[in-house]
């Protein structure tokens, strides 16, 4: 569909006029070298976060020890903001799908159980587990097509990346330095985020899908009761909420560690110091590393060669170090 300033992608309905021009201009052009509707989203997403530094030139990294010199002391930096609130934003949204495919294969999987098992007699069972699973897939994907995954997932990168930017403007202030510098890394870097998203998303809705044709296709072999195969498939449903819990914290922490190494490089940050959370959940390889100083690029780097965020559920943050 065309889209234009009055009516842009439902991603960008509550944007500024100027990351609505930008994301339907980029949008626009996409679909009209033949991109499906999914990557011209990915497209608007990058154009509008670009939208705040288009007027900056400056591409060459700000160099906070050329600035800072004179300084008798280089001040200690704050540390980056934790993610737990926008975990909690994108799980929020990722939750309701799942409780909307639930919801679907309650209504059109489950009480059809009882008609599949019956014909489980007469071998037609595949026949009707296949008519009703596809019946399901479609009303799933009429609601969440692909393109509505990757708004999802857009909406939370450039959550995370306010909430990051944030940091760093403040970051500049406390520093007493010059903050402006470009971002040509930051669409490509929300690019890759929302289009892994997408695949992950869509790879747990159909897991889930196909664990309950398993599940029904299995107790019509055995001869299993109605009651108990609608249980074994109840009993998949707290496992993909997992699923979309793991993603939210995962690939956000991943996100917003990466948008720190990033801006900390633009910025002529050589070193972090690593600190982790500080609770008991901590992985006891990072416990041991709390603290330590590494390098961006070069050496000293971690053990593991990851840096903060990087690893699965990793809630370590990365302190700049002022030299």
């Amino acid at each position: 569909m065309p889209w234009t300033i009055a009516d842009p992608p439902n991603v960008a309905k509550n944007w500024s006029v100027a990351k609505q021009k930008a994301c339907v201009k980029s949008a626009q052009a996409a679909l009209n070298r033949g991109a499906s509707e999914e990557n011209s989203i990915f497209a608007c997403i990058g154009a509008a976060e670009n939208v705040d530094h288009m007027d900056q030139n400056q591409e060459t990294p700000l160099d906070l020890s050329r600035q800072l010199r004179g300084n008798k002391k280089a001040p200690i930096a704050p540390l980056p903001p934790q993610t737990n609130v926008l975990e909690a934003q994108y799980f929020k949204e990722l939750n309701q799908m799942v409780r909307f495919q639930h919801k679907i294969i309650r209504e059109t999987v489950m009480t059809k159980v009882p008609i599949i098992l019956k014909d489980a007699r007469i071998d037609d069972y595949v026949d009707d587990t296949g008519r009703v699973m596809a019946n399901a897939r479609v009303q799933f994907a009429e609601a969440y097509p692909e393109s509505r995954m990757a708004e999802m997932a857009g909406r939370a990168a450039l959550a995370t990346n306010r909430v990051n930017r944030a940091y760093y403007d403040r970051f500049y202030k406390i520093l007493n330095v010059n903050p402006i510098v470009s971002e040509p890394w930051l669409g490509p870097t929300v690019k890759a985020f929302t289009e892994t998203n997408v695949s992950l998303i869509t790879k747990m809705t159909q897991t889930e899908f196909a664990d309950v044709e398993e599940i029904i296709l299995r107790g019509a072999q055995s001869g299993s009761t109605v009651k108990s195969v609608q249980a074994e498939i109840t009993a998949t449903f707290p496992k993909e909420v997992n699923r979309a819990k793991l993603i939210a914290q995962d690939q956000i922490q991943k996100f917003n560690g990466n948008l720190n190494r990033n801006r900390q490089i633009d910025a002529g940050v050589k070193k972090y110091q690593w600190v982790t959370s500080g609770d008991e959940r901590v992985r006891s390889s990072h416990r041991a590393i709390n603290g330590n100083i590494y390098a961006w690029r070069g050496s000293p780097r971690p053990p593991d060669g990851d840096d903060p965020g990087q690893a699965v559920r990793c809630r370590c943050r990365s302190r700049p170090i002022i030299e």
